[in-house]
């Protein structure tokens, strides 16, 4: 489950789509959460297609996919941080 209170002083991006803010784990992991603001028709798919595409890769040069959520409304993909 995912419960984060998102400040402006923790935004490290704003994009068209949302926003990227830092945050940590409760084990002290550092993260990367991309919050999406809002949703168009192909957002959905575009969504779906991050989340299986850095899912399935692994390098050392690229983001690590830790989790999502896409309940109701809420869009968000989080990132481990190196």
């Amino acid at each position: 489950m995912l419960s984060l209170a998102f400040v402006a002083n923790s935004i490290y991006f704003v994009g068209g789509f949302g926003s990227v803010y830092k945050g940590s784990l409760g084990d002290g992991t550092l993260i990367a959460v991309k919050k999406l603001d809002k949703i168009l028709p192909h957002g959905e798919k575009e969504f779906i297609t991050e989340v299986n595409t850095i899912g399935s890769m692994h390098h050392m040069n690229l983001v690590r996919l830790c989790g999502f959520c896409s309940e109701g409304p809420h869009r968000c993909v989080l990132y481990l941080q190196f």
